[in-house]
């Protein structure tokens, strides 16, 4: 085979219409074929012809920024000139193409950095058709490489494949909570989930996408609208226990990109008849792709998951509306599972409450509880906490025994707890009769707390104090 030296914008053309040759020379034996170059048929651009269509090549693109070591150099196409001149006498033998010291060797001049040829040509074997790099050596070859494969087939690839596998990133992930009670994960419907009333995250699915830093109306928001609003066919009762992740629009692209990227290396991966035709190292790089994309899509998904939807009441909320939408994002690029994510980020910046003080807690409590009711009981209060959206997130109901127990022991508090029904105690005023035969489950469930004077009234011949030594059985 002869080859001549070419200039360096001539050089790529001629090795695309090269590789053209060398296929119909096998097919078609002793034939010689006579013809002109692409780049002189079309205006001497550097292109490369695929079927009936044109585009730059590889290291034309690489070498288009000018500021980039690669470009000022020339790396890339000088990297990819001496491999082809070095694959074509080796075509077949075991040892075919270039090392990397004879690369350095038939590119470098005097002051060049040898680093930069051994860069150029890494960064395009991940995009070129027909550069191959296999223990160290570099060759091209007439067959396209599996990155090229890689690339068609993902995009062959349907929209809604590509949407189910994110929906099963998403799912992956759920099964690790973090501190929250129940994770939700890309509900078909969100309205149809349950009531929770423990601290639960919906994951809404990538059909409902955010964009800005604000609660601005969009796909997500009004997602979230109506699942506050809406539980099946009734209306919801327990909002202040929902927090809601949802996919940042600019970068759900790029999730879409890399899942489409990771199906496509492991249908090469799946393909038998494909395995059956590779070499053991292509095999092997095939699985180390597939394994790396499939990890690489599940972080770009975790990174466009970053916007935390909730509901609020202030004294700015518009008169007649139930509630108005806060949002917080997360900026960590290193992130675990979205449910550990999301809620740290809930617990750092105040939304999510794994403790409630005493002082807080009557707060609370004074501004709701009726002044013709002396008996609450403690379960009330816990749905209040569940209902109401201006009051604080709490984690569980751990969070409100915990805080009850606080506010008992105190030396001058502000109401008692008692652990059971007391016969002098009016049933009727509670709103609940005594179970019978039940006791056991009365202690544990109709906890009441009962304000100083009343449990005073009730109990003739022992202070207040009394009345909360039953803390010690609150559970």
């Amino acid at each position: 085979m002869f080859a001549r030296q070419l200039p360096d914008e001539r050089f790529e053309a001629f090795l695309s219409f090269v590789q053209s040759l060398t296929e119909a020379a096998a097919l078609v034996p002793h034939a010689l074929i006579i013809g002109f170059l692409p780049g002189e048929r079309r205006g001497g651009g550097r292109c490369e012809r695929q079927g009936s269509r044109w585009r730059k090549l590889s290291s034309t693109r690489m070498e288009a920024n000018p500021s980039r070591r690669i470009s000022q150099l020339r790396a890339a196409t000088r990297a990819a000139r001496a491999v082809f001149l070095c694959s074509a006498p080796l075509v077949g033998r075991p040892n075919a193409g270039l090392t990397g010291l004879g690369l350095r060797l038939a590119c470098a001049e005097p002051g060049d950095q040898l680093a930069i040829f051994g860069e150029a040509l890494r960064e395009l074997t991940e995009g070129a058709t027909y550069l191959y790099e296999e223990a160290g050596r570099y060759w091209f070859s007439t067959q396209p490489t599996l990155n090229r494969l890689a690339d068609d087939r993902a995009k062959a690839i349907p929209d809604h494949e590509v949407e189910v596998a994110i929906a099963e990133v998403l799912r992956d992930d759920s099964a690790h909570k973090g501190g929250f009670h129940r994770v939700f994960a890309v509900p078909d419907d969100p309205i149809t989930i349950d009531e929770a009333r423990a601290l639960s995250l919906v994951i809404l699915g990538p059909s409902s996408p955010h964009a800005g830093k604000g609660a601005a109306k969009s796909a997500a928001t009004d997602a979230v609208t109506e699942t506050l609003m809406r539980c099946r066919a009734a209306q919801r009762r327990f909002r202040n226990t929902l927090l809601f992740a949802v996919a940042d629009e600019a970068l759900l692209g790029g999730a879409r990109e890399a899942m489409r990227r990771s199906l496509a290396w492991a249908s090469i991966v799946d393909d038998r008849r494909l395995q059956e035709q590779l070499t053991k190292a292509q095999a092997d790089d095939a699985k180390e792709k597939a394994k790396t994309s499939r990890e690489g899509a599940a972080k770009v998904v975790r990174l466009a998951w970053c916007h935390i939807v909730f509901p609020i009441k202030t004294e700015n909320t518009t008169v007649g509306l139930a509630f108005d939408l806060d949002h917080l994002s997360i900026a960590s690029k290193d992130r675990a599972a979205i449910p550990v994510a999301i809620y740290e980020k809930a617990k750092n910046d105040g939304i999510a409450k794994e403790r409630l003080g005493p002082d807080a807690l009557w707060l609370h409590l004074k501004s709701l509880w009726p002044e013709d009711k002396p008996h609450l009981g403690i379960g009330e209060v816990a749905d209040w906490f569940s209902s109401y959206v201006y009051l604080p997130k709490l984690r569980d109901r751990v969070v409100l025994d915990s805080a009850i127990r606080d506010a008992i022991g105190k030396l001058d508090p502000a109401f008692g707890c008692v652990p059971m029904w007391r016969s002098s105690i009016n049933a009727q005023s509670v709103g609940r009769p005594r179970p019978p035969c039940q006791e056991m489950l009365v202690i544990k469930r109709v906890w009441v707390t009962v304000r100083p004077a009343t449990s005073a009234s009730q109990r003739p011949g022992r202070d207040n104090r009394a009345v909360f030594s039953a803390q010690s059985r609150l559970t």
